[in-house]
């Protein structure tokens, strides 16, 4: 995912991940040629096996990133804390996310063919 700064939002699953040679959480954000933007901080504890279900990343159009993982929505904000505002309590998890206006999020949970619709 992409913000309107053109920080890029990359998310893994391997385990011990690194970026160019440096040990790296399993959700990052790089600046817009690619290196690692070090201001940012995951929010999730990396220790637990959650960090392997990741499944998808979108921004807002302030710059906020959502969230996918099997166990809910999060939102963050642009320094990565959890934005606690944002009551993202999903059924079933979130594979798919798409911020459809300023204000509604749309939650996509194919396996159990769940349509979630959030407003902010």
């Amino acid at each position: 995912a992409i913000d309107n700064n053109d920080k890029i939002y990359v998310y893994t699953v391997i385990t011990n991940p690194l970026y160019n040679g440096v040990s790296v959480t399993h959700l990052n954000r790089l600046n817009s040629n690619g290196t690692l933007d070090t201001s940012f901080t995951s929010p999730f504890d990396e220790s637990s096996f959650y960090y392997l279900f990741y499944t998808c990343l979108e921004t807002d159009n302030f710059g906020r990133i959502l969230v996918g993982r099997v166990d809910n929505l999060y939102k963050l904000t642009t320094g990565g804390t959890i934005d606690t505002s944002f009551s993202g309590t999903t059924v079933g998890g979130a594979e798919y996310v798409k911020q459809q206006s300023d204000l509604v999020v749309l939650v996509f949970q194919v396996e159990q063919d769940i349509l979630q619709v959030f407003v902010d």
